[in-house]
């Protein structure tokens, strides 16, 4: 049996929909893994989970350490 993918046109009008993402810290655009994105007007921030972790905000399970709020 064949699998194939479908995507409604609901589907593909969200994508067309989603803001372009930069890093608050490093300016990379549309991390693969992002903390506390914020969005005014189509226009988006976020802080990505390299800078997060380079910064210690992260702990060795991946979660924010208690106490950081971002």
């Amino acid at each position: 049996m064949r699998a194939s993918v479908h995507m409604t046109r609901g589907a593909s009008d969200m994508l067309e929909k989603l803001p372009q993402l930069e890093c608050r810290k490093c300016e990379a655009i549309n991390p693969m893994v992002y903390l506390a994105p914020v969005v005014i007007d189509g226009a988006g921030s976020c802080i990505c989970l390299d800078c997060a972790d380079a910064r210690g905000w992260i702990d060795g399970d991946g979660n924010i350490r208690e106490g950081v709020e971002l």
